[in-house]
């Protein structure tokens, strides 16, 4: 079809000069990838200036005359005068979840003491709105003006008072005056609109007061007329019920708690909201004197050193007393009645009866970890219908960072008996400890997964129903665990978590002169995502919040797009305006989890893995790499019955466990590796076994649970042996003060102290249980001295010899790691110097990150002068005389060492 172009001119003839047309801006196009339209969410308010501790008086007459102007609003760190000494200053807190718990963290209050929060909310424009506020909050003032003096109820309430304020345009002030009873000083505030619609309909918040013999349970919010009835079960240790009662919701019940004996006790109580859904909350009571109960539970903890479970619960007892245990009283039970009611159900467990195992029970399962003899710990909930006939699906949720790092005793939650996830979702809850700021790598992977083991030899768990996530730390670990183990888990969810160098912020690891195979190595080791191949077959729902300043959300929005392009089975949401916070999706993450089940038998298998303890995948399993410092991958297929076909890149071993049903009853099995045929017998164990051309494994070689790197020395049951024997009385002070200080190092992080001898203290039970770190060379350690002849090591005053290679060296110091010649299923870690100073250039801190355990040490030795490398982003070997890691035979090998001396001096810094 021919077109015909049409112009048409249109204008005004005039002896006047036109004016210039200005050119007009583009108009702007909405982006294509528009947010989600919000109306009036009503949020709550999660950022807060705090100040405590403060007596009531003192918190009166600042709430009357200060912040009522720019000029005296609150900053962080800032003093404020009351008298008091030291004078408290404000501390910024960010809550995690809607209701604020600073008061017990941040700033913490005594019973009878007041705290202040200050926070700014603003508005688009002025006119009315309304503060709606929960628990225990006895003042609120507005832009310098008291608005509000009245306290909510007893127990906490989420939007049990609201308060109609006028707000200005822009910045606005609110200041709450938070007072601590007989509970926990918790808060709640969010700024709606007027005629803001609230969902109350399953806010209730029930709570407990004592009458004499009388227990009385008021409900804190009646709720609408017709609203469903109310149960209540009193429940003793071990699940036991003392009385029960059902009433309207605005009748209350009383009970008679005389026959009852002294102890800890429950109230649940049990209604429904008007959608119809299950709503459950448990309340603690104690009948008798808590003071005295703590105190033998204190007293019986210390005349059973070796119980380790009862002296975390005395722990927790001295950690809430908040004073001498001597003066406890019966009117502290509401901060003893989590370790009092623990140690009663552990009695009857002991005693062979029913504890925590039960219906709405809750287990801290816990063992003793021959790492360093430490007890862990791991949270166990169980659902309301929980029976041992029956087996119940388990998820197993990782705890994030805690930046203070405390003991046990102080980590969130880790009084808590109840996890509404397990009781609404019906499936029970496990929380392992993870061995803290872990990453939950080497010993904090291996917490979780004894975890799950001592679940499963606990409960009744369906093993096709086992799912894993985890927020922050946690997300990181949901990644990291589920890829290097995903034959145990049939889904995972990680939330904002995971790193990998590749995306921004990563300046420290970005130097495009770090190009050494030890360095891209140590790079790729530290993705989350470094063995995502691993997941083919575990379905992912990755979380994030769009706002996420402590882990970018460009994190997640990376790992998805790669599996997705892989074809992989994975789920994403993002959150819109929501940062490094609660989400309020755990019920939905969980009821997602819940809908797979394990695939047990695939037919295709992959992994990627930076170690072999990481390199194992449903049936396939690498038992030895070629090169230490590239990442093993496997893609294995079950071509038909019969015939395997599996490629692999850096795989010099591997043992199959196929499924016979899928491969067939043949004698032998045809698997075709790297297009190289081969013909395998089934092994007595019902195993394939290969090996590379040239590879010929031999006893004794490295292995998953012997595989060497300096770092994982720790992973494994380990004893510090102190060299004294040096006739020089420098040496020994050296090596005392070297082993102190990576005794110390370690009992700082986890809160232990670990095993810590003198050579001449070494037993031959020693030698055969545990991994010895030698401190000090044969001239200065006995144990030393006594294995020298049989490790590739010897140090003299001018150089360090391994495995025959000599390195010039003075004032050096040698680290390596071998089979111990006393045990070889331990590890000998010699510490040997050329001279006294060359120990003290040892780092004993150079093992592990210490903010957050993350391993640094990937070499099987390294020979050092004290030199650091100033320069991030370079491996720090390149300021080190040398450093390799031994061949799978333990041997050197000289392809897998780095050579340091091209770091020039001026970038490097001495390390004594």
């Amino acid at each position: 079809m021919k077109r015909t172009r049409i112009l048409l001119a249109v204008g005004v003839l005039t002896s006047a000069v036109a004016p210039v047309a200005q050119p007009q801006a583009p108009p702007t196009l909405p982006s294509p990838s528009r947010e989600l339209w919000h109306g009036t969410e009503g949020r709550f308010v999660r950022q807060w200036l705090l100040l405590a501790p403060l007596s009531p008086a003192a918190a009166d007459a600042l709430a009357a005359t200060q912040h009522a102007t720019d000029a005296t609003e609150p900053r962080e760190g800032q003093e404020q005068p009351t008298g008091a000494t030291p004078a408290p200053r404000w501390r910024a807190h960010t809550s995690w979840g809607d209701v604020v718990d600073g008061f017990g963290s941040t700033a913490p209050l005594q019973p009878g003491e007041v705290g202040l929060a200050f926070a700014t909310v603003t508005r688009e424009h002025a006119g009315d709105a309304v503060l709606s506020l929960g628990g225990t909050v006895g003042g609120v003032w507005v832009n310098g003006a008291q608005v509000h003096g009245a306290t909510n109820a007893p127990a906490f309430v989420i939007d049990g008072t609201q308060v109609r304020v006028s707000l200005r345009e822009g910045t606005n002030r609110i200041l709450l005056q938070v007072a601590r009873g007989d509970r926990p000083p918790f808060f709640a505030l969010r700024v709606l609109e007027p005629g803001f619609v609230l969902d109350t309909s399953g806010n209730v918040a029930p709570y407990v007061t004592a009458e004499g013999a009388t227990l009385r349970v008021a409900l804190g919010a009646t709720g609408a007329g017709g609203a469903p009835g109310v149960e209540y079960v009193v429940v003793g240790a071990g699940g036991r019920v003392m009385a029960q009662d059902s009433r309207p919701r605005r009748e209350e019940p009383r009970f008679d708690s005389t026959p009852w004996p002294d102890g800890a006790y429950e109230v649940r109580v049990t209604t429904r909201d008007s959608r119809g859904a299950v709503v459950v909350t448990h309340l603690s009571w104690y009948k008798g004197d808590a003071g005295a109960a703590a105190r033998q539970l204190v007293a019986d903890a210390r005349d059973t050193p070796a119980d380790g479970h009862l002296a975390m619960l005395a722990d927790m007892v001295r950690d809430r007393a908040a004073g001498p245990v001597d003066r406890l009283t019966a009117a502290d039970w509401p901060r003893l009645h989590s370790p009092l009611l623990e140690r009663e159900e552990l009695g009857l467990e002991r005693s062979g009866r029913t504890g925590g195992a039960r219906a709405f029970g809750f287990v801290r399962l816990a063992w003793v970890d021959d790492v360093d003899g430490s007890a862990q710990f791991c949270r166990a909930y169980l659902p309301g219908e929980y029976a041992t006939d029956t087996r119940w699906p388990a998820v197993v949720w990782l705890h994030g960072w805690h930046p203070e790092n405390p003991p046990y005793v102080r980590w969130w939650s880790i009084g808590d008996r109840h996890n509404g996830v397990a009781e609404r979702q019906r499936t029970i809850v496990l929380e392992p400890f993870g061995r803290g700021n872990v990453d939950y790598r080497w010993i904090g992977e291996r917490d979780v997964l004894r975890c799950l083991a001592e679940a499963r030899r606990r409960f009744a768990i369906d093993d096709d129903r086992v799912y894993l996530g985890g927020e922050s730390m946690g997300g990181n670990g949901t990644w990291l665990v589920a890829s290097r183990h995903p034959q145990l888990f049939a889904a995972a969810a990680p939330v904002f978590g995971g790193w990998d160098y590749r995306l921004p912020p990563a300046d420290l690891y970005n130097d495009p002169r770090a190009t050494r195979p030890a360095e891209l190595f140590a790079r790729e080791v530290q993705s989350s995502f470094a063995g995502a191949e691993g997941l083919r077959h575990v379905p992912l729902l990755v979380v994030h919040g769009d706002g996420d300043a402590s882990v970018p959300v460009g994190y997640s929005r990376h790992a998805m797009r790669m599996l997705q392009r892989w074809g992989y089975d994975v789920r994403y949401h993002e959150v819109p305006g929501r940062g490094h916070e609660d989400l309020g999706l755990r019920d939905a993450i969980v009821s997602w989890l819940l809908e797979h089940r394990r695939v047990r038998d695939p037919r295709e298998v992959r992994l990627r893995a930076t170690e072999l303890a990481g390199a194992t995948a449903h049936w396939v399993e690498v038992t030895g790499w070629l090169d230490p410092l590239q990442l093993m991958e496997v893609h294995a297929t079950i071509v038909q019955p019969g015939t395997i076909r599996l490629e692999t890149r850096n795989v010099g071993s591997a043992r199959l466990t196929p499924p016979r049903e899928l491969v067939g009853g043949a004698a032998d099995v045809r698997v075709v590796w790297n297009g190289e045929e081969r013909s395998v017998a089934w092994s007595a164990d019902g195993s394939l076994s290969l090996a590379a051309d040239g590879v010929a494994p031999r006893p004794g070689d490295k292995s998953p649970a012997m595989e060497g790197r300096l770092t994982y020395f720790f992973g494994t049951p380990f004893a510090i042996v102190v060299g004294i024997a040096s006739r020089d009385p420098e040496m020994v002070r050296v090596c005392r003060e070297k082993a102190e200080a990576l005794a110390g190092l370690w009992e700082r992080w986890q809160h232990v102290r670990p095993r810590l001898l003198r050579d001449d203290e070494v037993t031959p039970e020693y030698e055969r249980r545990y991994s010895l770190l030698l401190v000090g060379g044969p001239d200065a350690n006995r144990v030393t001295a006594r294995v020298a002849g049989r490790l590739p090591l010897a140090v003299a005053r001018d150089g360090v010899t391994i495995d025959g290679r000599r390195f010039a060296a003075t004032d050096a110091v040698a680290q390596m790691l071998h089979p111990s010649p006393l045990q070889p299923e331990r590890y000998v870690l010699v510490v040997a110097a050329t001279s006294t100073a060359g120990m003290r250039a040892w780092d004993p801190g150079g093992f592990w990150v210490q903010e957050n355990g993350y391993p640094k040490l990937v070499w099987d030795f390294t020979v050092q002068d004290g030199r650091r490398a100033a320069e991030p982003g370079l491996g720090p070997e390149r300021s080190w005389i040398a450093a390799g890691i031994f061949d799978r035979h333990w041997r050197r090998d000289d392809r897998f060492i780095a050579a340091g001396d091209d770091m020039p001096p001026a970038r490097a810094t001495p390390g004594r």
